[in-house]
Order: C-alpha cells, then sequence, then structure tokens
C-alpha cells in the first residue's frame, strides 16, 4: 500500500527529548509525537480554515482513532501540554486547531522543509552534502528576508506563549470560582471550554466570578443542594452581573436564604421591609 502524500516525509526527534519533564510518560509521548507527526510542515488549508506550519486541524476522536488512550487520558495530557505552553489549542465546534509552540525548534527550521518537499533519496551516484554545511553565501537580500522572516517567527512565538500563559491563568482562575460554586459541576475542562464559547467577553468577566460565586454560596447557605442552580445554568444566564451586584441590597422576596416554613432562624419570625416582624 503506497503511503498518501501526507504521509511522506519525516520529523526530526533530538535525543534532548530525554530532557523533556513528560519524557518516559507513556500517553504524554504519544500524544506529543502524535501531534509532531501530523501537524503541517508547511502553510495550507482544511475545511476552508487556514493552518500554517506547525499547526494541524484535529479532533479528541480523531487522535483517539490513530493512538490506544482514553478520551480522559486524552484530555489529562492535552491539558498538561497547554498548561507547560507546549501547544496551544482554539476550539470550534467541529475541530481544534492546535499550535505546536516551538516547531521550528523541533524541527530545524525552513530547511526542513525544503528537504521533504524534495522527496528524493540518495543513489550510488549522488553525493548528499549534509545540510549543516553551507555550500555558498546567499545574496544580502535573502539573508535579510530570512532574518525578516526570523524575526516574524520569534514574535509570533512569543505572542502564543503569552496566550498560552494567559489561558493558563483564566482556567486556573475559572477552577478557583468552581471550587467556591456551591452548586452541581460537571468538570473543569468541559465548564471553562463552553464558558469561553458562550461569552466573548470571558476575559472581563473572569475576575467576577469568583465574588459571585462566594456571595451566592451565602445567600444559599442552608438551603438544599437540589434548590441551588447548577454551574452551567448560573454561567448560561450571567448571574454574576444579574443577581449578586457588590453593594446591592437584596430585594425582598428574591435570591433569600432558603428556610424551611419560611421561617427565619435568628428570631423566628419573617422579617418585612419596614423592619417589622410577621409571626
Amino acid at each position: 500500500m503506497n503511503p498518501s502524500q501526507s504521509e511522506i516525509g519525516w520529523i526530526r526527534l533530538y535525543r534532548k527529548i530525554k530532557e523533556w519533564r513528560w519524557y518516559g510518560v507513556p500517553n504524554m509521548m504519544a500524544v506529543f509525537i502524535h501531534l509532531l507527526i501530523s501537524a503541517n510542515h508547511k502553510d495550507g488549508y482544511c475545511y476552508g480554515f487556514e493552518v500554517k506550519r506547525g499547526q494541524l486541524l484535529t479532533s479528541q476522536a480523531k487522535i483517539m482513532e490513530r493512538i490506544d488512550i482514553k478520551r480522559g487520558a486524552l484530555r489529562e495530557c492535552l491539558d498538561k501540554l497547554v498548561a507547560s505552553g507546549e501547544i496551544v489549542i482554539v476550539t470550534t465546534n467541529k475541530h481544534s486547531l492546535i499550535t505546536i509552540c516551538n516547531y521550528d525548534s523541533y524541527q530545524g527550521g525552513e530547511d526542513n522543509y525544503n528537504q521533504q518537499t524534495a522527496n528524493k533519496p540518495p543513489t550510488e551516484n549522488r553525493q548528499t552534502v549534509p545540510q549543516d554545511i553551507p555550500q555558498s553565501d546567499p545574496p544580502t537580500a535573502t539573508n535579510n528576508n530570512n532574518k525578516n522572516k526570523k524575526n516574524d517567527k520569534n514574535e509570533r512565538m512569543e505572542e502564543e506563549e503569552k496566550e498560552s500563559k494567559t489561558l493558563q491563568k483564566a482556567k486556573e482562575d475559572f477552577d478557583a470560582f468552581r471550587k467556591a460554586y456551591p452548586g452541581t459541576k460537571r468538570g473543569l475542562t468541559t465548564e471553562f471550554e463552553n464558558f469561553k464559547r458562550k461569552h466573548k467577553d470571558w476575559r472581563d468577566v473572569i475576575p467576577l466570578l469568583l465574588p459571585a460565586a462566594k456571595a451566592y454560596a451565602e445567600q444559599t447557605r442552608g438551603t438544599p443542594k437540589e434548590y441551588i442552580k447548577h454551574l452551567q445554568t448560573w454561567i448560561n444566564n450571567r448571574c454574576w452581573e444579574t443577581e449578586y451586584q457588590p453593594n446591592k441590597q437584596p430585594i425582598y422576596g428574591i435570591n433569600r436564604p432558603y428556610q424551611p416554613n419560611g421561617v427565619s432562624p435568628a428570631d423566628n419570625g419573617l422579617k418585612m421591609p419596614d423592619g417589622s416582624q410577621i409571626h
């Protein structure tokens, strides 16, 4: 069976990978090497999306088809790779665009791509020259263009690394909010991705979540859990801005702590807005 065009070629795997923090962890090695092998070695398009060098458009289901790993273990590996700055993931409703942050460092830059596109094995009559040995001095203009490309790539890599760190910090803050929220929860990764997809202003909202969750927990203290909104419902309805605003007095009859039969435990009576009580 002849390999397809996308399966022709090779990747570099340096011995220095033995110093990688996840070296020797089977699932992490399998996932990361699969991403390296599957990433574009040149800019292109896939399903109408622009996929640049060092990126791949995929999904968890597709990765699971190629390597023997369960969905939960795959999610854990991808989360760790994002947290350590190895990759950046942008999720759509159908696919995930994964960027390998230091792809050119792993694969030796553009010269590796040029060698792969040639795709011609050496013959007895052809002398091969190691790529590390320069054969001639290129024109000055070419040097300048290469420097500009390298600077652009460095800037892009710095931006991607910065975005990865920002995303990880946001996820940590979101997790702190989840832990403070009193209602039923589903899972950190699922809820965080839904939160980003549901609210375009999620970056501005992140700092508001933890104080709102603490306020809600205080207001629902003693309330049976089945009467507390699920976290996803609370997020979808933007409850942090409509129900639990700071320095706002609670409206009578709304967001009052749950009490059996409407009786306040403090004085066994129902307090009215004018301060009087009904017993």
